[in-house]
């Protein structure tokens, strides 16, 4: 980051702009998996073992 700063202001911000939405769409796209994965921990399959026993 110091060095980006050397270079004024924009050079830091930009950067951390695009990773700021790179990061964006990659919650965007867990979220979409999120309720599937939800759904296979409350209702394990009949091989799955359910933790309790």
């Amino acid at each position: 980051m110091t060095t980006l700063l050397a270079h004024g202001p924009a050079a830091a911000w930009i950067p951390m702009a695009a990773l700021a939405m790179v990061n964006t769409h990659g919650i965007t796209l867990l979220a979409n998996h999120l309720p599937a994965m939800r759904r296979r921990i409350n209702h394990p399959g009949v091989t799955e073992p359910d933790g309790r026993g």
